[in-house]
């Protein structure tokens, strides 16, 4: 795949500490689902015990809010 190279500039600038946020973020994620499927439950369960809505936990475990944002910070 060709990768852009306004795209790869942009990444070459991305500080440590995004990266570092970036990679947490995601061994989070797989952790929560590693617990998930351990005890059985669904995202919706999680939804549930939390009080919130299936929508809202499958964008966190998307992490689709969290990159939507880092993006944003990263682009000013």
């Amino acid at each position: 795949m060709k990768r852009s190279s306004i795209i790869e500039a942009r990444r070459a600038k991305v500080s440590p500490e995004v990266r570092r946020s970036v990679n947490l973020s995601f061994l989070i994620v797989d952790r929560i689902h590693a617990i998930l499927e351990e005890r059985g439950l669904k995202q919706k369960d999680l939804a549930n015990m939390l009080g919130k809505k299936e929508s809202e936990i499958s964008k966190w475990m998307r992490l689709t809010k969290f990159l939507f944002y880092l993006v944003l910070k990263w682009l000013q």
